[in-house]
């Protein structure tokens, strides 16, 4: 058994790594257009650039 405090903590903790999880899993089909991946992304021809 955890200690008490650890718990609520632990239950947070797993939260918070599920919801990174989901957004990096969203962010997949999106394009990050900073100067490096945009060159990258034309040089390898890759079409789905997304803009927010």
């Amino acid at each position: 058994m955890g200690h008490p405090d650890r718990i609520a903590k632990r239950e947070k903790k797993k939260e918070k790594q599920k919801e990174e999880g989901l957004e990096k899993k969203s962010m997949q089909g999106n394009s990050d257009l900073t100067p490096y991946n945009a060159v990258n992304r034309l040089l390898f021809k890759v079409t789905n650039i997304s803009y927010r």
